[in-house]
């Protein structure tokens, strides 16, 4: 299960500090840690101002204290300052594992709590693209959500939720079943591509330090405009959209652009590549100064080729 880290009060160059020591950090600890930017919720929460909304098992102050009598009950408050050193940073993540597994702990934090979502693991997204025509889904206590169908050539997701609500359906369960679709089934309003669906969810994906640096060696550009008739367009689609058709870019400079964050950028281009747009990518160059040659190589070079000089001279003129 992967744990939370939050930020509060940081600027945008701040926060990738932050994910690039958690992606060391992450290695070293015994839980996986996901970085999720900017939040009141999270199992450890590093802030620069205080904060006394939502809830953190642990959280770490970077600022003087006025008032201690304003700390929330529940939470651990360790005072330190910025920068947090990547040692510090380990010791915090390592003493926060510890407190969570003691209280057992480990899963009171989501990213969007307010909708008691949970972040879709890749094995639910996975097990939704592997349904084919005449399969029904139902949630963990049998309860009917949707049924598969093919039509024109395209699977087409059946159901009395919308793409979105049935998304929000299959996050609050974490899993679902799939049976032989039943000949009396319950009436359904929504008809829609099953791409839908995948859209939804991997935009709401939980997304690991470790998954995006997978992502950060090359550049990205959208081949092609996504369906919009189908996919949802909020949380900055649009915006991703429209940056990542028109030139190609990294993951970092995307979220530098855009004032996001790098694992929304990686939710995005995992989502265009679940619903098969086509995405060009191309490796980053190495940014790192060309080696010079050593002063008495360059020397003897060019001392080799006045010698040939002089020898063609010689035949010519011979």
């Amino acid at each position: 299960m992967a744990l939370i880290l939050g930020t509060y009060g940081f600027s945008p160059y701040e926060r990738q500090l932050v994910q690039e020591q958690l992606k060391v950090v992450d290695a070293k600890a015994k839980h996986q840690w996901m970085y999720i930017g900017e939040t009141t919720e999270a199992n450890l929460l590093l802030a620069k101002q205080p904060c006394t909304e939502g809830k953190q098992s642990v959280q770490v102050r970077l600022y003087q204290p006025v008032d201690k009598n304003s700390e929330v009950d529940g939470t651990l408050y360790i005072d330190t300052s910025w920068p947090i050193r990547l040692f510090k940073l380990l010791d915090i993540v390592l003493k926060t594992e510890t407190i969570i597994s003691s209280n057992n702990d480990v899963d009171n934090f989501r990213q969007t709590p307010k909708t008691n979502d949970i972040q879709p693991s890749s094995a639910l997204i996975k097990k939704i693209q592997s349904l084919k025509s005449g399969l029904s889904i139902y949630d963990p206590s049998d309860n009917f959500l949707a049924s598969v169908h093919e039509q024109h050539r395209r699977l087409v997701i059946k159901s009395a939720y919308s793409a979105n609500v049935l998304g929000k359906q299959l996050r609050k369960h974490g899993n679902c079943n799939t049976v032989k679709t039943p000949a009396n089934l319950p009436a359904t309003d929504h008809s829609y591509p099953i791409i839908s669906l995948l859209w939804d969810l991997e935009l709401e994906a939980n997304t690991t330090a470790s998954e995006v640096s997978q992502w950060e060696a090359q550049r990205y550009q959208l081949a092609q405009w996504p369906d919009f008739k189908w996919l949802r367009t909020g949380d900055n689609v649009l915006r991703l959209s429209a940056a990542f058709t028109k030139r190609p870019l990294s993951i970092h400079e995307a979220a530098l652009l855009l004032k996001i964050e790098p694992a929304v950028v990686v939710r995005f281009l995992k989502a265009c590549t679940t619903v098969g747009l086509r995405i060009n990518d191309s490796r980053i160059a190495d940014s790192r100064p060309v080696q010079q040659r050593a002063p008495n190589e360059q020397q003897g070079r060019q001392l080799s080729l006045l010698a040939s000089l002089r020898n063609r001279l010689k035949t010519a003129f011979s």
